[in-house]
């Protein structure tokens, strides 16, 4: 005979929306971010961690760093601005290149794999970023400290390694994107393309407090970059429902603003922007405001740009 518990004593099951359901998702989700798959993420992680190390040691402990970082340009010394800036702009300028290989090398492997009908062990941007990161900020650490003279104080150094971690990211990011989903990751790339104007023309209003332009020119430039930025965000977002496709996540869109202003564009600045023979990296007052009050208001409004335009 079948003996029936109480319902009192039946073991209680979390409901839909009962916080143990909730927490134990948010722990299912944090472990498989966590949980790196090493095998199949070192060889990808290697070639990340070669890039940024590469071109760090390049700079820093081989070339010459009067040419690279303009040393003594218009009486600047090496830690003086504008050239202070250009030893940490070398973690975008690197994370640009780092992006181009990463997409190259990830689309050779895919086409690899479906010629031979292969398993794709391609592993994420994230598990590839949380392994290579460490070793990218300590082998910075080691190459801008204790390399070639002038080496870099701590502090200048900590800045190198926050730029190039956050450029990885960025650059990981839509070179998976481009090797998953080419056709949506160009969606996003013209969609985050009007993110471009509204942050480096913004920033113009500020320039006439440091003497540089008048003020009527500044603020014509800068309502012309945020116009420019709107109307090709919201053209974008409308070319999107006349193909009857659905709205883009506004947060991809505007990673990918923030990639091709502060990873693509000092890459191509230190590429095709520079004179022949002295390729120098650019300092950061090309791309960053110079006040961080501007420079949060440019992000601010490009976000509630594409974040109002790409509504689901």
């Amino acid at each position: 005979m079948t003996d029936y518990l109480p319902r009192s004593e039946l073991p209680s099951q979390p409901m839909a929306g009962d916080p143990r359901r909730i927490r134990q998702r948010t722990d299912m989700k944090l472990r498989a971010f966590f949980s790196v798959p090493y095998r199949k993420t070192i060889p990808w992680a290697g070639l990340a961690i070669s890039v940024m190390l590469g071109l760090f040691s390049y700079w820093f402990a081989i070339a010459n760093r009067y040419v690279v970082f303009l040393y003594e340009h218009l009486g600047a010394g090496p830690f003086q601005e504008p050239n202070y800036s250009r030893h940490w702009m070398a973690g975008l300028v690197a994370s640009g290149a780092l992006l181009c290989v990463y997409t190259l090398v990830g689309w050779c492997y895919r086409s690899l794999v479906a010629a031979f009908r292969k398993t794709d062990h391609m592993p994420s941007w994230q598990h590839v970023w949380l392994l290579s990161a460490l070793p990218v900020a300590v082998g910075i650490w080691v190459v801008t400290t204790r390399g070639k003279n002038p080496t870099l104080p701590g502090s200048l150094s900590a800045r190198c390694i926050i730029a190039a971690c956050t450029g990885m990211a960025l650059a990981l990011w839509l070179a998976d994107r481009m090797v998953r989903q080419t056709s949506e990751a160009l969606w996003v790339i013209l969609h985050g393309a009007g993110m471009v104007p509204i942050l480096l023309l913004l920033r113009a209003v500020e320039l006439p407090s440091y003497g540089l332009v008048s003020p009527s020119s500044a603020y014509l430039l800068g309502v012309a970059g945020l116009m420019v930025g709107v109307l090709w965000i919201a053209g974008m977002a409308r070319l999107r429902l006349v193909w009857r496709k659905p709205p883009l996540n506004p947060f991809s869109v505007f990673s990918a603003g923030l990639g091709l202003s502060y990873v693509v564009l000092p890459f191509v600045h230190y590429l095709f922007l520079t004179p022949p023979g002295i390729r120098y990296i650019s300092t950061a007052g090309n791309f960053f405001a110079m006040s961080p009050v501007v420079q949060l208001l440019c992000w601010g409004i490009g976000a509630l740009a594409v974040f109002a335009m790409n509504k689901k």
